[in-house]
């Protein structure tokens, strides 16, 4: 598992003093705000992690059909917003039949404000995501676009809050027969006022230096 951080703390800092817009459903990594961590699971091997929970990095997984890591190596969808190794909510690895496939839910050490991943071969009309505060409140759904049967699409789908609030996601398909993963989890943590102050006033005086 890998687990790296894109730093852009002065944009990361000013977007936190004004605000993200309203709550958003992201669609594109593209919109995660700059600063977003991102974790993967290529150093993980091909094989069970047994019935969980399971704790990888700062997220912790669970999934009533137990978790494995898959390899969709092959699969036209490899390469796209999803790499090589996924995480699968069954208890073995596996790509096609047998199915069962089940939610899966992601619970955060640390509450986050954004919260974006691929999703691999999202083909039946349903499959989306609902993101929880701490107390289990829901704060938002997102629906995952469909695409083709077989292992040729993925999909990205993400959440956007204003602040830190997004404890838990549940990732939700609608039928047991719908078989998928999901890659390359990204998450973005909003500085609090204070820091994000001060990061902003750092960087200010780095840009005075630079220009006397």
């Amino acid at each position: 598992m890998k687990t790296r951080s894109f730093v852009a703390i002065g944009a990361l800092a000013l977007s936190a003093v004004a605000g993200i817009s309203s709550a958003d459903i992201i669609n594109h990594e593209s919109q995660m705000t700059p600063g977003s961590s991102l974790m993967t699971f290529e150093d993980m091997p091909v094989a069970s992690l047994g019935a969980g929970p399971v704790r990888i990095g700062n997220i912790t997984f669970s999934s009533t059909g137990g978790l494995s890591i898959a390899s969709i190596a092959g699969y036209a969808a490899d390469g796209t917003v999803v790499n090589n190794r996924t995480l699968q909510p069954v208890s073995s690895p596996l790509v096609g039949p047998p199915s069962h496939y089940v939610p899966l839910t992601m619970t955060f050490d640390n509450a986050v404000a954004e919260v974006g991943f691929g999703w691999f071969d999202p083909n039946f009309e349903g499959n989306k995501i609902e993101a929880y505060d701490g107390n289990g409140n829901l704060l938002e759904t997102g629906y995952v676009a469909l695409g083709q049967i077989g292992g040729f699409d993925a999909a990205f789908i993400g959440i956007k809050r204003t602040s830190n609030e997004i404890n838990s996601v549940r990732v939700i398909n609608p039928s047991i027969d719908d078989v998928y993963s999901i890659d390359n989890i990204r998450t973005t943590t909003i500085p609090t006022p204070g820091v994000a102050g001060s990061l902003a006033a750092g960087g200010l005086m780095a840009l005075r230096r630079k220009r006397k």
